[in-house]
């Protein structure tokens, strides 16, 4: 997908339909429950996967968008590492408390 948006210069459109897709997904999840939905909730799992697609495209995007190559390696690497920084955090927020 990337070297596609990349190829035809327009990237926003490779980055908001994963996004829907994602959002989907992901509401789905949330509202469908029951061990007899398990054949849905398994589906929704994989449209979420959209999600992963979608952040090439928008890293690469940050970075066509800044000028020079020592701005665009410390843009990228601002933009990786608070991305990244989140991960501790949402690790610790949705702790199961039921053991």
């Amino acid at each position: 997908m990337a070297y596609v948006s990349d190829r035809i210069s327009h990237r926003a459109s490779f980055a908001t339909l994963p996004i829907a897709f994602a959002i989907a997904g992901f509401s789905m999840l949330l509202t469908i429950h029951g061990k007899e939905n398990r054949h849905i909730q398994y589906g929704a799992l994989f449209i979420t996967c959209g999600t992963y697609s979608a952040m090439p495209i928008i890293i690469c995007w940050y970075a066509m968008n800044l000028s020079g190559h020592k701005r665009r390696a410390i843009g990228t690497g601002w933009q990786i590492g608070f991305g990244n920084s989140k991960s501790p955090r949402t690790h610790n927020s949705f702790k199961d408390l039921t053991y």
